[in-house]
């Protein structure tokens, strides 16, 4: 799926709820995709969960006369 590989987060303090959203684009090819990522510190260190997202690319329909 078409996105970033990074994107900057404002500080947040320890704790606290944030909202992360990540603008993508659906693959053009019907069929089910899958993709993963994690938080990492500015020193490329990984926490938090591990964020998925699945979607299905439906086939196109085309009208009948």
């Amino acid at each position: 799926m078409g996105a970033a590989n990074e994107h900057a987060l404002y500080p947040a303090k320890a704790g606290s709820e944030v909202i992360i959203q990540i603008s993508m684009t659906a693959p053009a090819a019907p069929g089910d995709y899958s993709g993963k990522w994690q938080l990492r510190d500015p020193k490329g260190k990984a926490f938090g969960e591990v964020l998925f997202i699945k979607i299905k690319v439906a086939s196109p329909t085309t009208a009948t006369p």
